[in-house]
């Protein structure tokens, strides 16, 4: 019997201003949360440190530090996120400076 339970990868679907729908593949819930959110900035042309997205229906805030990992937003293969920019976010500095908030909304694709 395996005692390792890793998570797999993850497909998202990410939606913004700038893309009604594209696909972020190969996801690893253990990546960390400014790489994830670096990834997001490309696709988006929304600024790392000033994502917002929205989860579940309706749509809930979801907070996180930028020192968690991908994991610690509960998403599963195949949610949808829509990413937006959180002008309510300020920067700051030192590591876990960045307090975001998250939104996304689960969908299958």
């Amino acid at each position: 019997m395996s005692s390792n339970n890793a998570p797999s990868k993850l497909a998202l679907r990410v939606k913004s201003k700038k893309s009604q729908q594209s696909v972020l593949r190969d996801v690893d819930p253990q990546q960390s949360m400014e790489g994830f959110l670096k990834k997001l900035e490309t696709l988006t042309d929304v600024p790392w440190e000033k994502i917002s997205i929205m989860k579940g229906f309706p749509p809930k805030k979801v907070d996180y530090t930028i020192d968690n990992v991908v994991a610690c937003l509960g998403l599963v293969n195949q949610d949808t996120i829509i990413v937006d920019l959180d002008t309510s976010i300020n920067n700051k500095s030192g590591p876990g400076g960045f307090d975001l908030a998250l939104w996304i909304i689960n969908s299958s694709i």
